[in-house]
């Protein structure tokens, strides 16, 4: 039995991936505690895993917009990339520290696994001397040769000028980040740890980067030495994807827009009223942050709160979401096309990726409902989509779900720092 702290944040669909990896580690025989915040508490505790609210870092709950530490959802663009960057990556990174360099004292796990935003976890790490695994919970971020930089969402590059298309924004991604290498380098500091370059040599520094996406979706081509797709990682209690045929005259169609608030109640709107013409049957699913009854009704569409989707994915033909990850994975693996309308985030690189495999179709977040109506009726009716679907479902049910777990054994184990 090895020991494990995971160090987590309430950043929406980003959590529940880390969660079942941290089951399957209470399932093969291991002591997994989570640091998280108090909002998580009950999905925590249901992995079977140790709850540790924080100690120093805020509180918050991505859930609520009154108690979300992002806040992305108040501006837009880089503005918003600023507020992940200053808001959760750094600004978080000291209060972090001290709590798990607390609960390392305490517990003395045999290794560290955070998210991979969580660089107070990073500097904790290796100031206990404590391997670290970092969770990405959606597609590789980091630059890496041949794929565009991370964010707003560029297809791949053809030919030179789109080399230097990505060679020039990976220099200002890189910038980007580093504007706050001095905050990192005083964490550092206090810490009595040598002094970084770049942020990235923290990234690299992880003895392992597990990036919870499958390979099958992902842009194709070489990850840096210490990084491995663990595909999209599930809890190990939900059923297998099937499909079930259904009526070809009346599709069914799934609309799911974030567990966090995004400002999303406008684009759920345009979407009822979009389908509310079209010969289909609907499941609005409005999650948490928005009240299923401030939506518009429409007879072929039910609004819920919540619904699992893999009781849904087996009957659906085509799910409309932001293009959140977790969604849209869960979409992929039963060979379900998508409908991408980004908000922000990793959402546009989703949508990209979606569209290179030629399995879904973005839009932007604010489509008017004539505009949404017709690609949505385009997707239900282009079987290329369905096929291509469900030739990533078939990739994509190749994946060991169990990688993440047999990777954090290793490190655990083998790893001597």
């Amino acid at each position: 039995m090895s020991r494990y702290l995971m160090v987590l944040w309430s950043g929406g669909g980003g959590v529940a991936p880390p969660l079942a990896i941290a089951k399957r580690l209470v399932r093969a025989g291991h002591e997994v505690t989570v640091l998280a915040p108090r909002s998580l508490a009950e999905p925590v505790r249901a992995t079977g895993a140790i709850l540790e609210p924080y100690r120093r870092a805020p509180e918050h709950d991505a859930s609520d917009p009154k108690l979300d530490l992002l806040r992305d959802w108040e501006v837009s663009g880089m503005a918003a990339r600023m507020r992940m960057r200053d808001n959760v990556v750094f600004g978080t990174a000291p209060a972090i520290c001290d709590d798990v360099l607390a609960l390392a004292d305490e517990n003395r796990p045999d290794a560290i696994v955070t998210d991979y935003l969580m660089v107070g976890a990073y500097v904790a790490a290796e100031k206990a001397g404590i391997p670290l695994a970092a969770l990405m919970h959606t597609i590789y971020t980091q630059p890496r040769p041949g794929v565009p930089p991370f964010g707003p969402g560029l297809k791949l590059a053809r030919g030179r000028i789109g080399r230097l298309r990505d060679a020039a924004l990976t220099k200002l991604t890189s910038r980007f980040l580093n504007a706050r290498l001095d905050d990192l380098n005083t964490l550092r500091d206090s810490h009595s740890l040598p002094q970084l370059n770049s942020v990235a040599e923290m990234f690299r520094a992880a003895d392992r980067m597990l990036v919870l996406t499958s390979s099958a979706f992902d842009y194709p081509g070489p990850l840096p030495a210490n990084a491995r797709w663990a595909g999209a990682v599930t809890d190990p209690d939900l059923p297998p994807p099937s499909r079930v045929t259904g009526d070809d005259a009346r599709k069914s169609v799934l609309v799911s827009l974030s567990t966090t608030f995004q400002r999303q109640g406008p684009t759920l709107e345009r979407i009822i009223e979009a389908l509310r013409e079209l010969p289909v049957d609907a499941v609005v699913t409005s999650g948490p942050a928005i009240d299923p009854s401030a939506l518009p009704t429409a007879p072929n569409v039910r609004t819920v709160r919540s619904v699992p989707h893999h009781e849904l994915m087996p009957t659906t033909d085509l799910v409309i979401t932001h293009g959140g990850h977790g969604t849209v994975s869960t979409a992929l693996r039963h060979g379900v096309p998508v409908v991408c309308l980004p908000f922000g985030r990793d959402q546009k690189e989703i949508a990209a990726r979606l569209e290179w495999h030629g399995a879904g179709i973005g839009a932007d977040a604010d489509t008017s409902v004539t505009r949404l109506r017709r690609i949505i009726g385009r997707a239900l009716d282009d079987p290329s989509l369905r096929d291509a679907a469900e030739r990533l479902a078939t990739r994509m049910a190749a994946d060991d779900p169990d990688i993440a777990v047999h990777e954090l054994e290793k490190i655990a184990t083998t790893v001597d720092h």
